[in-house]
C-alpha cells in the first residue's frame, strides 16, 4: 500500500506487532525488518527515553540480565546496548523514521518523559500523517494532545474497563483509533465483542485489531468487516489471509 500522504483505510492495514513478533525478538531490527519484507504497511512499537535522552523501542522500561535489573531511564543509550541481550539490534526512533520513510508507524507511548521529544522527531521528519500514538492511559494520550493538535491518538483496551472511557476520548481529543485486544472475547463473550466494534465504529473510530493470547488467525475471520486495520504477530500469515479474502 502506498501511503505517501495520509494514512488510507480503502483496505485492511497490517502492522507488524512489534515488528514481526511471532518469530522474532519483538522491538528490533530483524524483527521490524522482516515484517516490513512480508509487506507490511507498516510497524507498531514501544518507546521509551534513555538517561542521555534517546528515544529506543522497547516493550517494558526495565530488563534483567545475569541476576542484575536495569532501568531503560537509568541507561545511556551506549550502556543500553551493552547491557541488554538485544542491545546492540535495539534501533532509536530517528532511525526507524530514516530506515522506513513510507511506512506508517504506531508509536506505543510508554514513557510520558517521551512525548515532547517524540512530537519535536517527528516534526523534524514532517510524518505526522503516517503516525499513530497509541497508549492504554488516557492521561499520556491527554499530555499528547497538549502538546499537538495533528498528533494521532489511538486508545489501546488493556482492562474490561477501558471500553467505558472511548465516548469522552473521543469527545475531548479527537481520538483517532481503537486497538482492541482480540483477549476481550474470553472476557465479554463473542456477541458482546461485535456489539462493542459495531459501536466503536458507529463513533467514527478506527479499530485497529491485536492480539496478547488469543489465536488471531482463528477470530480475525470471523470479525471481517468489523477493523480497519491488524497488528500482526505474524505478518506474513495475516497477509496470505487477507490475499485470499479470508480476512
Amino acid at each position: 500500500m502506498c501511503i505517501g500522504t495520509v494514512i488510507s483505510m480503502s483496505q485492511t492495514i497490517v502492522l507488524g506487532h512489534g515488528g514481526f513478533r511471532d518469530v522474532y525478538p519483538e522491538n528490533t531490527i530483524i524483527a521490524f525488518e522482516k515484517a516490513i519484507e512480508a509487506g507490511a504497511d507498516g510497524i507498531e512499537f514501544d518507546v521509551w527515553l534513555t538517561k542521555d535522552g534517546k528515544l529506543v523501542t522497547l516493550h517494558d522500561g526495565k530488563f534483567r540480565t545475569n541476576d542484575e535489573v536495569y532501568y531503560i531511564k537509568e541507561l545511556s543509550l551506549k550502556s543500553l546496548r551493552k547491557f541488554h541481550p538485544y542491545g546492540k539490534f535495539i534501533p532509536t526512533v530517528d532511525e526507524l523514521f530514516e530506515m522506513f520513510p513510507n511506512l506508517i508507524f504506531n508509536i506505543d507511548v510508554k514513557d510520558k518523559e517521551a512525548v515532547k521529544p517524540l512530537l519535536k522527531l517527528v516534526e523534524e521528519f514532517d510524518s505526522f500523517d503516517r503516525v499513530i500514538f497509541s497508549s492504554p492511559s488516557p492521561e499520556t494520550l491527554r499530555l499528547i494532545r497538549k502538546h499537538s493538535k495533528e498528533a494521532k491518538l489511538g486508545f489501546s483496551i488493556i482492562t474490561e474497563t477501558g471500553i467505558v472511557k472511548v465516548a469522552l476520548l473521543k469527545r475531548n481529543l479527537k481520538l483517532y483509533s481503537l486497538h482492541v485486544p482480540l483477549d476481550g472475547i474470553s472476557y465479554v463473550g463473542f456477541p458482546m465483542f461485535v456489539a462493542l466494534l459495531k459501536w466503536v465504529r458507529g463513533l467514527g473510530i478506527k479499530i485497529f485489531m491485536w492480539n496478547y493470547e488469543m489465536d488471531e488467525l482463528f477470530w480475525l475471520p470471523r470479525l471481517k468487516g468489523l477493523y480497519d486495520g491488524i497488528i500482526a504477530d505474524n505478518a506474513v500469515k495475516v497477509l496470505n489471509l487477507i490475499e485470499l479474502g479470508v480476512l
